[in-house]
């Protein structure tokens, strides 16, 4: 047989030659199953597939051993979605606090269960450039966003919720908002404190250039408390590593009896520098801080704390994206959602002033 002829007859049976990718027609023509059969079990979940189970493993098992993968954008572009949510985040690695686990871990959940994964994106120069090639069914933004970001985000039209971030251009493009009232729970955490007593509080944050908004809320909420008290002094602020402003809060006049930690990320640092120089907390200086993540529970002291509430913004937020999406039958619930609210758990770190 001549070479042209060995060549017409793998072209007939569309035998894949060796390094080539198979086809769905190939694993078709394998399985012994059609075409359309193979495209059925593959695009469907097990609970949602119209094939029987027999039919739905028998051509999943060919397409295994066949090394069969979907073209990801053919499957796009054929069924105009990807299935996939872009978690826009600040960072260039997605951040590793316990309060951005129970957020993450929530709306992975919820999202599988209508049939979307979550991507994360980082923060590069090629992000403007990943937004603009349709990889995205809907975008997640956590945290923050730069203004260049936002814009493009606003051009493109695509269903989008802010989850704990603010953006007026955004917001203008009737972009929602998940966040809590960060306000409210440093008012609750700073009226608490006085009630023990406290007369003299500090507010207090690692982050030298701490920039997002509920770190102004939570500095805002402290000062209204001071403020609806009617103390004498203000609340004054520390920021930056904490060896940069300890000993000023212990040695400066008045001296502080209570530090508002802006997040348990902070206090961590604070309760160590506060060892270190043998001030006991909370006999001579009270500790309290937001988020009441596992940190704040095991820390010596473990830490009175506002409990933000991490999940349900979770929820709020995959539920304000899947209505976009289409899925507003995807919670049985559709009453309004309330403002989010934080609640006080008071453990061994805050106590009534002692004179030091």
């Amino acid at each position: 047989m001549s070479d042209v002829a060995i060549i017409s007859v793998m072209a007939k049976s569309k035998i894949p030659s060796p390094g080539a990718r198979p086809t769905i027609a190939d694993v078709a023509k394998a399985s012994g199953l059609a075409p359309s059969t193979i495209s059925k079990a593959l695009n469907h979940s097990p609970d949602k597939c119209p094939l029987t189970e027999r039919t739905r493993l028998k051509a999943l098992k060919a397409a295994q051993e066949m090394g069969y993968k979907p073209a990801w954008a053919a499957q796009a572009l054929r069924r105009q979605s990807t299935r996939t949510i872009g978690l826009l985040h600040w960072s260039r690695v997605p951040e590793a606090s316990e309060a951005w686990h129970d957020i993450l871990e929530v709306l992975v959940d919820l999202l599988h269960q209508n049939d979307y994964d979550l991507q994360f994106i980082p923060n590069s120069e090629r992000l403007p450039q990943i937004l603009q090639q349709g990889r995205f069914d809907g975008i997640v933004v956590a945290h923050s966003i730069e203004p260049h970001v936002a814009k493009i985000l606003a051009d493109l039209k695509l269903p989008a919720v802010m989850l704990n971030a603010q953006d007026e251009l955004l917001n203008k493009a009737n972009i929602p908002d998940v966040t809590p009232d960060d306000h409210d729970a440093a008012l609750q955490l700073g009226r608490y404190l006085i009630r023990q007593g406290h007369k003299h509080i500090a507010y207090v944050s690692t982050h030298p250039y701490m920039r997002h908004f509920s770190y102004f809320q939570r500095l805002a909420g402290t000062q209204a408390a001071v403020k609806e008290a009617k103390l004498k002094y203000e609340v004054r602020q520390f920021k930056g590593p904490v060896g940069s402003w300890i000993d000023r809060i212990l040695t400066e006049q008045p001296l502080a009896t209570a530090l508002v930690c802006y997040s348990d990320v902070d206090a961590l640092p604070l309760l160590s520098a506060l060892w270190q120089r043998g001030v006991k907390v909370p006999e001579q200086i009270s500790v309290a801080t937001f988020n009441d993540t596992p940190f704040t529970l095991n820390a010596i002291p473990p830490l009175t704390t506002m409990r933000i509430p991490m999940q349900q913004m979770a929820q709020q937020a995959a539920r304000l994206l899947l209505e976009q999406l289409g899925h507003a039958d995807a919670f049985e619930d559709h009453q309004p959602m309330p403002m989010l609210a934080s609640e006080l758990i008071i453990r061994a770190s805050t106590a009534p002033p002692s004179h030091r």
